[in-house]
């Protein structure tokens, strides 16, 4: 069972989703998610890379929307996101196998000199880009745990697992998409 808190931090991650505010998430949500990050990247529209990264991002997404959507709707509700979540994070190995694979994304999207690590500043960027304001200074320094100004990919892993897992308000990784 999800406690309040996770329900909180589950609903925030929801609302980043569904872009247009209107309740649900459809594969036409994550379309201005893509268009903001490509756009990040430096990415001209029409552009081979654009083109890659565009349709690599949303396959992404919309495969696991498909999962998620257990009524085959089209539309994937917060009542479904927070059931999908419940359920993998009973299973801690498929968490973990699903955790690596986002942060893998993840890395992809915001590592952009390819050193394998992500500055404060392009994890700000980045989740403006996905229309998450609030990230201040204050929200990102909670996020680098050792305050070397860069987060690993064992850092964001650490963030990761706090962000679903704790129930601690002070946690730093709760702070992973800003105030919840």
């Amino acid at each position: 069972m999800l406690t309040k808190l996770q329900k909180r931090k589950l609903t925030r991650f929801f609302t980043v989703w569904d872009a247009n505010g209107d309740g649900v998430i459809t594969t036409k949500d994550p379309e201005q998610a893509a268009q903001n990050l490509a756009k990040l990247q430096g990415l001209k529209p029409g552009s081979p890379e654009h083109d890659e990264f565009h349709n690599g991002f949303l396959s992404y997404q919309n495969d696991f929307l498909k999962t998620v959507d257990v009524d085959e709707s089209s539309r994937v509700t917060l009542e479904e996101w927070l059931a999908y979540h419940e359920e993998m994070l009973q299973d801690e190995k498929r968490f973990e196998g699903t955790a690596l694979m986002a942060i893998e994304v993840m890395f992809a999207l915001m590592d952009r000199n390819r050193d394998g690590k992500i500055t404060l500043e392009e994890y700000g960027e980045c989740m403006k880009a996905l229309r998450i304001k609030d990230i201040t200074e204050k929200v990102l320094q909670k996020l680098d745990l050792n305050g070397n100004g860069i987060l690993s990919k064992e850092e964001v892993l650490q963030l990761t697992r706090e962000f679903f897992y704790s129930d601690d308000p002070d946690a730093p990784g709760n702070w992973a998409l800003g105030p919840f």
